[in-house]
């Protein structure tokens, strides 16, 4: 090892930590293209955004079994080391009108793993990123590094328009501060009820290997969501989990948007009308805590998911001589305790929602009976 590179360790929040290794899916996206995509102009882009990142050439350590896991990376990122983390595949099928879960089925194997598959080991990337059949970008990110929003704080600076975006430093070193945040933000009842979740999450995520893991692709019909929206007063379901980021919220006492990382809280939203389930979401960020939970047999036998919204992380990516993505679609590839649904802008025009259940067939859960399927986007 030369002397002029340093070896840097990052330890992590609780949060990322105690659920990261085993809960966390990897942060993946495709964007596909009309027209060939710049090779030389994304390993350039790469290489600089590595230089300026190092952390993400790292790899995740833990000091023995059920020891504590950390991040452990060298600096400064030797020249040309873009082409170890970029990858030029041909696959056949892989084409934007292909069926979703077809899509994902192709790319799987080159995708970052999740956290407990990657760790301690020397050739594991937990940052990747792939061009496929000359016309699809592919990028993944170890969950375990960042959340949504740091995955596209990475795509912003893939941009061609630097006086826009341009290439930055993000801060991977975690804002300790967040760990306590967390504990106020939710609250006791939270902490109480919490435990209660752990069966059926086990037996939902037992249950994937039996009945499939799978997902769907809807485009949200505005003019047909605005005509049925009045038909549903309450939430079909008996308890959901929704990330909110919380990078700002704090102000500068807490994590900020240059500050790499998971800093997002996952309020718990029950059955509610509509203005009831946005102040279940608002309260915590307002410093009002939960204190209504499911009772245990809801928790345990009702209907639960998970929501993220993406939409507002969105970057409409632009390659030199204005080449834009003309499908954006988020890849989720990991068994899930849970039904989710992915909220995500497939072009900075649309909303489509990502469903992901281990059912056959779609449930009513997120009323996407009423919104018209899209089996291919060509």
């Amino acid at each position: 090892m030369p002397a002029s590179t340093r070896t840097h360790i990052l330890h992590f929040l609780k949060e990322e930590r105690s659920k990261g290794p085993l809960l966390y899916p990897t942060v993946s996206t495709i964007s596909f293209f009309d027209k060939p995509i710049p090779i030389e102009f994304i390993l350039e882009r790469v290489q600089l955004i590595l230089e300026s990142n190092p952390w993400l050439t790292g790899r995740l350590v833990t000091n023995g079994v059920g020891g504590d896991i950390h991040l452990q990376y060298d600096s400064p990122v030797p020249e040309d080391f873009a082409y170890t983390q970029v990858e030029m595949l041909s696959v056949d099928g892989f084409v934007k009108s292909t069926e979703y879960a077809q899509l994902v089925h192709l790319i799987k194997p080159h995708l970052v793993k999740i956290g407990a598959m990657n760790t301690n080991k020397n050739n594991g990337h937990l940052f990747r990123v792939m061009v496929v059949n000359g016309k699809a970008l592919v990028v993944s990110l170890a969950h375990m590094l960042g959340d949504g929003h740091t995955f596209y704080q990475l795509m912003k600076m893939l941009d061609v328009r630097d006086s826009e975006f341009g290439i930055r430093a993000l801060v991977p070193e975690r804002v300790v501060s967040f760990n306590s945040t967390v504990q106020e933000v939710l609250g006791k009842a939270y902490y109480q009820w919490l435990p209660r979740v752990a069966m059926p999450a086990f037996k939902y995520l037992s249950n994937t290997a039996v009945v499939p893991f799978e997902g769907k692709i809807h485009k949200v019909n505005s003019a047909v969501l605005a005509g049925i929206k009045n038909s549903y007063t309450n939430c079909n379901y008996d308890w959901a989990f929704v990330p909110i980021n919380f990078r700002g919220k704090r102000g500068t006492d807490g994590p900020l948007d240059k500050h790499a990382g998971n800093y997002w809280i996952e309020t718990t939203v029950t059955p509610a009308g509509p203005y009831e389930v946005r102040k279940q979401i608002l309260n915590p960020q307002n410093g009002i805590p939960q204190s209504q939970f499911p009772s245990s047999n809801d928790t345990m036998k009702g209907s639960y998911a998970v929501i993220t919204n993406w939409s507002s992380f969105h970057h409409d990516l632009q390659l030199p001589n204005g080449l834009t993505p003309s499908l954006h679609l988020p890849i989720f590839l990991n068994p899930l305790p849970s039904e989710m649904a992915v909220i995500f802008r497939p072009n900075k025009n649309e909303l489509a929602i990502l469903h992901l259940s281990r059912t056959k067939t779609l449930s009513d859960l997120f009323i996407l009976d009423k919104l018209r399927p899209r089996r291919s986007w060509s």
